[in-house]
């Protein structure tokens, strides 16, 4: 077991232990061609162009924590959920990424308003992030959260990474 260094993109960097078999996963991840996803998320002005790069990155690690094995991971935020969502679209590259990568299909399951991201998966999500990458998830995990929750809704995070508890 080593630790891995991703090469490219070079802001993912892996601090776990894994297998050389799980290495190469991951840097299949790291290295994954989203270029058809960027743009039909640009040509659907789906995210700005400022923030579309970043947040296929941030869809990356999120995939990457999946494959390393970690669960019940939540998904806070939408603008990393619509890179998800819009490679979903792409049935056929899609299920082949999850076959040939992950090692099986990953579903996406949505909350609504019956049943909000528990609160429980969130935490999953930060933990394993912090442990995996060395840092805590950045601002993308949590505007979209905070800007349509209010004090104590449960499931955002405050300006110092943690949950509200209000």
């Amino acid at each position: 077991m080593t630790t891995t260094v991703l090469e490219t993109p070079p802001v993912l960097e892996v601090l776990v232990p894994m297998a050389p078999t799980l290495r190469r996963a991951i840097e299949r991840i790291a290295t994954h061609d989203f270029s058809v996803i960027r743009g039909k998320i640009l040509k659907e002005d789906a995210l700005p162009l400022d923030v579309v790069d970043q947040a296929i990155d941030e869809f990356r690690r999120f995939f990457i924590l999946i494959r390393l094995g970690y669960t019940d991971l939540g998904m806070p935020s939408k603008v990393v959920d619509e890179v998800w969502h819009t490679f979903i679209l792409f049935t056929r590259m899609y299920h082949a990424f999850c076959d040939e990568v992950m090692g099986g299909y990953v579903h996406h399951l949505p909350c609504t308003i019956d049943e909000p991201i528990p609160t429980s998966t969130v935490s999953s999500l930060y933990a394993a992030y912090e442990e995996a990458f060395g840092f805590r998830p950045g601002p993308l995990w949590r505007d979209d959260a905070a800007a349509e929750c209010g004090p104590g809704c449960g499931h955002c995070m405050g300006d110092d990474g943690k949950h509200c508890k209000n």
